[in-house]
């Protein structure tokens, strides 16, 4: 099976904080230190590989053209057009 990355452009399936779900296409990723929103730019990442970086004390901040962002464990589903 392909790797599936999330970059700029992807559509994404995302359950942000107060359990609202919402459909959006990526507009930027960051990585950044754990608690903090802003990092250094990526151009994607390794869907399967989006949350498990916490044990190296980062994460990733996922910006939506719906005016939203999520970090990368939130982000449910990569969505087929």
């Amino acid at each position: 099976m392909a790797k599936k990355y999330i970059k700029e452009g992807t559509k994404v399936r995302c359950r942000h904080n107060g359990g609202e779900i919402s459909v959006a296409h990526v507009e930027s990723i960051e990585k950044c230190k754990c608690g903090e929103k802003y990092g250094t730019m990526v151009a994607k990442v390794d869907f399967d590989k989006r949350c498990e970086n916490y044990a190296k004390n980062y994460q990733y901040v996922i910006c939506l053209d719906n005016g939203k962002w999520c970090y990368g464990e939130q982000v449910l589903a990569i969505v087929e057009d």
